[in-house]
């Protein structure tokens, strides 16, 4: 028998019961503001799943996390820059969420092309962390 036929078979069944989460992660984002207790701009590491938002030091160490069924939105904006020496755009993902009760709102700068897709899939994740209430 082949070896490799059970590990398929294991795999197989882990994806068909969703079992593995498809994270997905996005080097080179900047932590700007919205976030209570954060101050500083970080460096790091935005990895979006099922389950939350997670952001890291570029060293893995984790700055903070928003749960997927806190999120109100998520949204992206560019910018055009035409500062002498530095013509250009810059790209923003923005993300809503509740804290308690508070609402921020969490600004990333992104790498240039990327924050479409973020806040898609932020979007995508939200809506089934928020299943719509049977109508009666």
């Amino acid at each position: 028998m082949n070896r490799t036929a059970p590990a398929a078979i294991g795999v197989a069944l882990l994806v068909s019961t969703g079992s593995v989460r498809g994270a997905e992660s996005f080097a080179d984002t900047q932590y700007l503001s919205g976030r209570a207790g954060f101050t500083r701009k970080i460096e790091g590491i935005l990895v979006i799943d099922d389950k939350e938002i997670r952001f890291t030091e570029k060293k893995g160490r984790l700055v903070f996390r928003v749960p997927m069924q806190d999120v109100i939105r998520a949204g992206q904006n560019t910018t055009w820059r035409e500062y002498p020496m530095t013509p250009g755009t810059r790209e923003y993902l923005e993300v809503e969420a509740t804290f308690g009760e508070t609402t921020e709102t969490i600004l990333f700068r992104t790498r240039r092309h990327q924050s479409a897709a973020m806040a898609a899939k932020i979007e995508f994740l939200r809506e089934k962390a928020h299943p719509a209430s049977p109508r009666g």
